[in-house]
């Protein structure tokens, strides 16, 4: 009974560990040893974790406790896997399934890059990274000592987190794909540009350079020798048929020349008009200009005449005073020449003798003062600066 007993008790320890396990977590072991070794391993690793498990007198008998156990166990397994095959030298078969190495890294340092400040984050980053790997919250929980709501609520809110910078960051790389494909369609149908062939005249050849020599000199001569509007026009033709053959030979000087002529004699000549018989004004010799308000108008001043030879006329001068009779003193007897000078026929008026010899003085002398005024008013105007003779005195 006792060994019946003791050969009872290991059995049933081990279906209570195989219930313990359950379906559940053999698919979180090889969810994480399926990211770590080849898809080929995965199920020989898990098997051998399992086993160790059971067989290990060390399990722990609670649930959450087995459950990180094995989780632990299929780590190691892993490390061991890993580590032995470093050892061989054969190379490892290709995993075509498996995600590149460097893709997850890859999405662990965005997930790093992007989480919030603080360190609950990195800490809560840990325990999804656990969760992933198959491990419940429950057991994160209680080896953080922690209520299991909280750490859920924690998770799932720095989930919510990457998953918005994710969306974000993808919509941005959308819409620069678009952007990028639409200019490589506009690029792809844009019709191509066919280049535009030069313009090069083709080089004359030798024979109508020689028809332009020809016709050319006919028209210089027909030029020299044209006499009538016919001629120049005949000269112009045969330039213009010369200059369609040869364009570059019409730069001479002796067909410009020629040209210049024929359109001078076949230019129509202007008749004349009626403003050709009007008198163009005189040019102004003032200086002045009635548009310039700065200049004032100059005037010439006329020349003075020079005087004349001729004296200008003065006034008529005046008369001489009349001199005043005085009583001349007496005379001698003796007979002067005023008394020689009587005419005839006064004797007998002045009376003789020597009582009347004062009388006949006196009377002769007071009727030459007469005859002496007389004749004095009778005389001409003397001339201004005369003496006194000329104004008719006489000197007593």
């Amino acid at each position: 009974m006792a060994s019946s007993s003791s050969s009872s008790s290991p059995s049933s320890s081990s279906s209570a560990e195989r219930a313990a396990v359950g379906p559940e977590l053999r698919a979180a072991l090889v969810a994480m040893v399926r990211k770590r070794v080849p898809e080929s391993d995965v199920e020989d690793i898990v098997q051998s974790a399992l086993a160790e498990a059971f067989e290990s007198p060390h399990a722990p008998k609670e649930p959450d406790a087995l459950r990180r156990w094995i989780f632990g166990v299929a780590k190691n397994k892993v490390v061991d896997f890993h580590r032995r095959a470093g050892r061989e030298t054969f190379e490892l078969p290709d995993v075509p399934d498996a995600p590149a190495p460097h893709t997850e890294a890859d999405l662990l340092r965005w997930a790093k890059r992007h989480l919030p400040e603080g360190d609950e984050a990195r800490t809560t980053l840990d325990w999804m990274l656990r969760e992933g790997d198959g491990e419940k919250l429950e057991s994160i929980a209680a080896s953080e000592k922690l209520p299991a709501p909280r750490v859920r609520q924690r998770v799932s809110r720095l989930r919510r987190h990457l998953k918005t910078h994710w969306a974000r960051e993808v919509a941005l790389l959308a819409a620069l794909g678009v952007v990028i494909t639409a200019i490589v369609i506009w690029v792809v149908r844009r019709p191509s540009e066919e280049p535009i062939a030069p313009n090069i005249h083709p080089e004359p050849s030798a024979e109508p350079m020689k028809m332009a020599g020809e016709l050319r000199r006919s028209a210089l001569a027909t030029c020299d020798s044209a006499t009538d509007d016919g001629g120049w026009k005949a000269c112009l033709e045969g330039l213009d048929r010369a200059k369609a053959l040869d364009p570059a030979g019409d730069n001479t000087p002796a067909v410009q020349t020629a040209r210049r002529s024929a359109e001078e004699h076949l230019a129509p000549r202007r008749g004349p008009t009626k403003d050709d018989n009007i008198t163009p004004p005189p040019v102004p010799t003032s200086k002045f200009d009635p548009l310039d308000s700065k200049s004032g108008p100059v005037f010439s001043k006329k020349a003075t005449p020079a005087p004349s030879a001729i004296p200008t006329p003065t006034g008529m001068p005046k008369a001489a005073p009349k001199p005043t009779p005085t009583e001349p003193p007496p005379m001698p007897q003796k007979k002067s020449s005023i008394d020689s000078m009587t005419p005839p026929g006064l004797e007998s008026v002045t009376g003789s003798g020597s009582g009347g010899g004062s009388g006949v003085g006196v009377g002769s002398k007071a009727s030459s003062a007469k005859m002496a005024g007389s004749k004095s008013v009778a005389k001409p105007a003397p001339k201004k600066g005369g003496s006194k003779a000329d104004y008719g005195g006489s000197s007593l």
